[in-house]
């Protein structure tokens, strides 16, 4: 669609930015509007890029959540190299920080810091208008000028739609009131009643009584994270899997932990399982069986019966070359997938002792990072780093059909699905909901930024846990667990943020409590409860 102004802002301002593009389009702004003007299976990283270049004007909500989000920054970027004007919309107080400072550091912004905000959009549409009434493209560096813009002459749109309709309004008084008056004057007594006598007893005039004021009721505080259990870790705890009362902890060097989590608030060790000093990275249990990815940077799948220290089968096979950055496994209905980077296997597992290959996939595109895998009935929905999101039909798993493609505004690390919901995480670009009632067209709901490097995913209900990390170079400084309100997919919120980990690594959820793996402390076990 063709647009005047490209609006860019934080996920977490959508309400506000919502409000903005209705001003402005009321009053005749064509608005380029992200994720609404985003046509469905087009690249994410194109549309944005074509619609900055396409607009006149960029108007930028300014707050401390666009200062920390990646995407508002690369696109303030990309309108500064093509000469875009640049309007800063100022709805927190603060000032821009980081590399948002830079870009900024000349342009005069409008603040909207008071209510009402509709008065403060009024006046951005004003000036919208302003720079749009000048027919000719700015020149490249062109921005607002530090001093006061001239007035306009000419009410917008929307303030003349205001005025017609009063104007509409005191008409059909002056009409009602033209009609109605000698009616009324010919209904009026021609004489004052008599005033009552000596004798008469006064009118008593009942002295209502007060109603009372209800209290303001007293603003409830959003639930926190506490601790429920702890299990500390010797190796590094790098991922775990509950099947009813089991925990398995893949451990590192010390293999798989069963933890005995009847009681979340103290664990305890049962089995373990040992891999000839082959560090135990992921897996999965399915039934009697763990499916346990093994090795450093290159590695295997061994398929271990619970239970019992007996045989297990390995894929590759013994002697077969090993997988290069072998990822992620996913066990549905007898059938392994296996994931590593720009790989997607499936194995004939019915039999587990004697595992056979029976697909290979790789994106069309590399994918930069490991692809992962997350199965719903006869659905697989493969996220693969850069390359985006792949669904196909896997009713017959020797041979899936592509049913879909999506691409991502940034790399998929993890998949979690709710329903008809896909979350993802996306690295530095938080998370994102898609609506997958059509597998074949998954449509884009919202995207939420979380501070730092989103991971893992898990859900429970209307909420979605996150774990992030912030890296302070090549090493994490700070790592925990987001907790997500999805009630409304299309609306995603920060519920509250527990920070209590050296570098998360792994999280499930069951019901309502939280496993969470820590690479340097083991199991940590949270509620999300009222403080």
């Amino acid at each position: 669609m063709a647009h005047d102004v490209f609006v860019s802002y934080s996920s977490k301002d959508k309400p506000i930015a919502d409000a903005v593009v209705a001003g402005l389009e009321q009053g005749g702004v064509r608005c380029w509007f992200a994720p609404r003007d985003v046509t469905p299976g087009t690249s994410w990283g194109d549309a944005i890029i074509n619609a900055i270049e396409g607009s006149r004007i960029m108007v930028v909500l300014l707050s401390g959540n666009s200062n920390e989000s990646r995407q508002v920054v690369r696109e303030v970027e990309r309108a500064v190299a093509k000469g875009v004007i640049i309007i800063p919309f100022r709805i927190e107080k603060i000032d821009p920080t980081g590399a948002m400072a830079y870009f900024l550091s000349s342009e005069h912004w409008l603040d909207a810091l008071t209510p009402p905000m509709e008065e403060h959009i009024e006046k951005l549409g004003t000036t919208v208008q302003l720079f749009l009434s000048e027919n000719v493209r700015p020149e490249a560096g062109t921005r607002i000028s530090k001093t006061a813009a001239p007035a306009v002459t000419t009410a917008p749109r929307w303030k003349a739609a205001w005025i017609g309709a009063l104007l509409v309004g005191v008409g059909i008084i002056a009409v009602l009131a033209i009609v109605l008056i000698p009616q009324l004057m010919s209904a009026a007594p021609t004489s004052s009643p008599a005033a009552p006598t000596q004798t008469e007893a006064p009118v008593e005039t009942a002295i209502p009584t007060q109603t009372a004021i209800p209290a303001t009721p007293t603003p409830v505080p959003p639930p926190e994270f506490s601790v429920l259990g702890e299990y500390r870790t010797s190796g590094s705890a790098y991922s775990l899997f509950i099947d009813g009362n089991t925990l398995a902890l893949a451990n590192g060097v010390n293999g798989v932990l069963m933890l005995d989590i009847s009681n979340p608030a103290s664990p305890t060790l049962g089995d373990t399982y040992e891999f000839n000093d082959l560090p135990a990275q992921r897996l999965v249990i399915d039934g009697e069986t763990a499916y346990v990815i093994v090795g450093d940077d290159t590695r295997q799948l061994v398929i271990q019966p619970l239970g019992t220290t007996g045989t297990s089968a390995t894929s590759p096979a013994e002697g077969q070359r090993m997988m290069f950055g072998l990822y992620n496994v996913a066990v549905n209905a007898g059938f392994a997938h296996l994931t590593s980077h720009n790989y997607w296997s499936i194995l004939d597992v019915r039999n587990p002792l004697n595992p056979k290959e029976i697909w290979t996939w790789e994106p069309p595109e590399h994918s930069g990072n490991p692809c992962n895998a997350e199965i719903q009935g006869s659905i697989a929905y493969i996220g693969c780093g850069w390359a985006g999101l792949f669904t196909f039909d896997i009713s017959d798993p020797a041979s899936p059909e592509l049913l879909g493609q999506f691409n991502t505004p940034d790399w998929i690390i993890d998949l979690a699905i709710s329903g008809q919901v896909l979350y993802l995480s996306l690295g530095d670009s938080g998370v994102l909901s898609l609506d997958i009632s059509d597998p074949a067209m998954p449509l884009f709901m919202d995207r939420i930024d979380i501070p730092g490097f989103t991971t893992r995913l898990s859900g429970s209900g209307d909420v979605l846990y996150a774990i992030y990390s912030v890296y302070e170079g090549y090493v994490v400084g700070e790592s925990g667990v987001v907790a997500l309100d999805v009630k409304d997919p299309a609306q995603l919120e920060i519920i509250t943020t527990y920070t209590g980990l050296d570098h998360g690594s792994d999280i499930q959820v069951v019901e309502e409590t939280v496993y969470v793996t820590d690479e340097a402390r083991g199991l940590t076990i949270l509620s999300l409860g009222a403080p």
